[in-house]
This record gives C-alpha cells, sequence and structure tokens, in this order.
C-alpha cells in the first residue's frame, strides 16, 4: 500500500480532494483517456475510476 504523505485534511469539508500535484511529487503516473482516471506507482496500478458528476470519486475506506 502507498500512502500520501504532507496532504491536508478539514474535517467539515464535504469532499477530501487529492491534488495531481501531490501525486506528481509522490513520483506517481496520472493519466485521464476517455472518462477514466488512472493512477499508476511504478509498474502498480494504484487507482483506477470512471468520472462521476465531474468528478473522479473514491468510495470511504479506498486508500492509494
Amino acid at each position: 500500500m502507498h500512502a500520501l504523505e504532507a496532504v491536508q485534511y478539514v474535517p467539515e469539508a464535504r469532499y477530501n480532494l487529492i491534488s495531481i500535484e501531490v501525486l506528481d511529487e509522490e513520483r506517481c503516473r496520472i493519466q485521464v483517456k476517455q472518462d477514466v482516471l488512472t493512477v499508476s506507482h511504478g509498474d502498480r496500478v494504484i487507482l483506477k475510476r470512471e468520472k462521476c458528476e465531474g468528478l473522479y470519486k473514491l468510495k470511504e475506506g479506498n486508500s492509494i
């Protein structure tokens, strides 16, 4: 499992966001193609989501 570091958490926020910049700094590869977001770290895909209501949403309990 890969964990992001130096992230900000806002308990009052309805949604928490992951910055592309943070993923880039963690040396992740980010690809968006035909409404599918894929984030890889090395040879491993750590996140793959379809766009929903204009966002790529994680469900509670997902981690990257």
